[in-house]
């Protein structure tokens, strides 16, 4: 059942990123946040949002080896199909092949670098992160850095589900 209230993605995601610190120094990790500071409270189901990022983080710090780097950031875009509220989660892991791309948001899907790794899943969490994001009216990227080198995640809300920032 979702709660739409007003929320701040900012605050949202920077909890989130508190949260799973430690977890990034335990494992070698560089994780850095880029908030954009003037982005406006939108209307989001808080836990529902909170599950998706919270995935997106958990899978970019599973699957980027010691010594990487797993950056999260959130912005304001106008494009031609209008104003989207953006965060991103990018690291530069060993990437996603452009076989498995197409498979990703399938339900109990687990690519080659999550058999392969070891890493703990059951191919549900991107299944439910496409889920929480439509149900938000969103859309959700998927693209890979240069030569394959890591993955990048971005999550597209509709900039009407806003409310202004106050001053």
């Amino acid at each position: 059942d979702f709660r739409f209230e007003l929320h701040d993605l900012n605050t949202l995601v920077r909890t989130l990123v508190a949260d799973r610190h430690s977890l990034a120094e335990e494992r070698g990790l560089q994780l850095e946040v880029a908030l954009q500071a003037d982005l406006p409270r939108m209307v989001l189901d808080e836990s529902m949002m909170v599950q998706a990022v919270s995935n997106l983080l958990t899978n970019a710090l599973n699957y980027t080896p010691r010594g990487g780097r797993v950056r999260v950031a959130t912005a304001m875009e106008k494009r031609k199909d209008g104003t989207w509220v953006m965060f991103s989660v990018e690291d530069n892991g060993p990437g996603i092949s452009s076989e498995e791309l197409p498979h990703l948001f399938e339900r109990f899907y687990r690519g080659k670098a999550g058999r392969d790794s070891g890493a703990p899943g059951t191919g549900l969490g991107l299944a439910i992160v496409k889920q929480v994001v439509e149900r938000h009216n969103g859309r959700i990227e998927v693209g890979s850095g240069a030569e394959g080198k890591g993955t990048i995640f971005t999550v597209y809300l509709p900039a009407k589900n806003v409310k202004p920032a106050t001053k």
